[in-house]
């Protein structure tokens, strides 16, 4: 046992010990200070990159609560607004009045009662065309007379037109 113990001294004891930083290769440490600047700048850029990606990802989630927050406003000011009021519809026109007819005589309009009513606007008050125009008319007018001479009353307006407003007899 004694032995063994001295043999495992001697057998530590021969072991080479440690390199030395001070004699390291100069080769292998500027090739290492190389890699170390290397490794530097790769890790600064990285955390400049880094910086940029955080600085636009707060860009964005802030336009993105701003984009949250329009719509909210017009979801409010929609709900805020009143729908328009359907527009009233439009007052329906006033029926015209309708046209004052002439009264009609007792017995009608009768062709002798038109001749003798010329007859007696005629002269110097009448030209001599209305006068022409009048009997014109009359002449017309026989064909849808009645045989007693009397005018159906869809003719009322028309000689009225034509005739001017005649005294009636009634």
């Amino acid at each position: 046992m004694v032995v063994g113990i001295a043999v495992a001294l001697g057998v530590s004891s021969t072991r080479p010990a440690e390199p030395s930083p001070a004699a390291a290769d100069p080769r292998v440490e500027q090739r290492l200070n190389a890699r170390i600047e290397q490794v530097t700048q790769r890790e600064r850029a990285l955390a400049r990159r880094a910086g940029q990606l955080a600085a636009r990802e707060q860009d964005l989630a802030r336009r993105e609560e701003d984009v949250e927050r329009r719509a909210a406003e017009a979801e409010a000011a929609a709900a805020a607004e009143p729908e328009p009021a359907p527009e009233p519809e439009p007052e329906p026109q006033p029926e015209p009045e309708p046209v004052p007819q002439p009264t009609r005589p007792a017995g009608r309009w009768t062709l002798q009662a038109l001749e003798a009513l010329t007859r007696e606007r005629s002269g110097a008050r009448t030209s001599s065309e209305q006068q022409d125009e009048w009997s014109t008319y009359l002449f017309f007018l026989r064909e849808h007379a009645d045989a007693d001479g009397a005018l159906p009353p869809a003719f009322d307006q028309l000689v009225n037109d034509v005739f001017g407003p005649l005294p009636r007899d009634d």
